[in-house]
């Protein structure tokens, strides 16, 4: 008998338009491939495997989805904090000056008190000499208006001259004012100058703080924020582990499962004598289906394997108790 051939077609073979002429010495069997496989008992676990596999795979799906929702709001609540810690820098920054340039303000205004005191007991002979230059053309000219009886025109020139004194004596008096003036600014000059480096030291200071400080703030909110995209990759590349994992166990079943369908074709091949065995057929030849055959030596490879594993993990267990016992 010449050598056993198996051909599992994957197609429809024509019908009797093929051509296929079946020669004496030809032996052909057919069976149901699709139906030896689904009637493998490993097929509900293959189903369960394919189940789970597909759940995870909708939930990898989903993690990912919801995962970009967050770092995209994350983005915004990183930009958010960004915009609030400028402002609330700026805001700080300004109420710190302020509060500074108040109290240096507070005290260089006693201290300039204290400096135009001084100068106006210094210019009280200066003030009391421009009073006297006055007072007794003022005091003439009043009584002159006040005492005598003047007609009309002599009323008006009396009054025209008073006037005119009483505005020179008020220009001496703000020349004197302005003297004072200027001894105070000339005294206040390094003290004004003292506290503008002083501020200026500070503002430097004060923005140099606010700047480590929101520095600090702002690199540990960046190293969260890059964390976040990482986290999810991570998250989703362990995911994608126990798919890879679950995808090579569903194909090593599959392939278990055909194997153990081919051995089981071939042994009965080999009994049978059949030279030929169609996957599946539409032809107007001389063929025996044999796929019942085939199901039944397969439930029954099926069950030595069963009592093949139970014998092995009995073994294993009288080992266990003989371990333990000679310990």
């Amino acid at each position: 008998m010449r050598w056993l051939t198996v051909i599992l077609l994957l197609v429809a073979l024509a019908c009797s338009s093929c051509g296929f002429r079946q020669s004496g010495a030809e032996k052909i069997a057919v069976l149901d491939w699709n139906k030896v496989l689904e009637a493998h008992p490993d097929q509900v676990r293959l189903k369960r495997m394919k189940e789970e596999y597909n759940l995870l795979l909708e939930k990898r799906q989903e993690q990912e989805a919801r995962g970009k929702v967050q770092v995209a709001s994350l983005a915004r609540l990183h930009q958010l904090k960004e915009t609030s810690r400028r402002s609330y820098k700026t805001a700080d920054y300004m109420v710190r000056l302020s509060e500074r340039q108040a109290e240096e303000e507070r005290q260089l205004a006693e201290k300039e008190a204290a400096v135009a005191g001084q100068a106006e007991r210094e210019l009280v002979s200066e003030r009391q000499a421009v009073e006297d230059k006055y007072a007794l053309t003022i005091f003439n000219l009043r009584l002159k208006l006040e005492g005598l009886k003047l007609n009309k025109d002599e009323r008006a020139r009396t009054n025209t001259e008073l006037e005119q004194v009483l505005l020179a004596r008020d220009r001496d008096r703000m020349a004197v004012e302005s003297h004072k003036q200027a001894l105070v600014t000339e005294r206040m000059q390094a003290d004004r100058q003292a506290m503008q480096d002083r501020m200026a030291a500070y503002a430097k200071e004060l923005q140099g703080g606010l700047d480590d400080r929101s520095d600090e703030a702002a690199r540990k909110d960046k190293e969260l924020f890059r964390k976040a995209p990482e986290s999810l990759q991570a998250l989703l590349g362990s995911v994608d582990r126990e798919l890879d994992k679950r995808q090579q166990e569903i194909e090593l079943l599959e392939k278990s499962i055909q194997q153990d369908v081919g051995s089981i074709v071939m042994k009965l091949a080999k009994e049978k004598g059949y030279t030929i065995v169609f996957h599946k057929y539409k032809a107007n030849i001389s063929a025996d289906d044999i796929t019942q055959p085939v199901i039944q030596d397969l439930q029954k490879l099926l069950q030595r394997r069963k009592l093949a594993d139970g014998l092995n993990k009995k073994a294993d267990a009288e080992a266990a108790v003989r371990g333990q016992a000679a310990k």
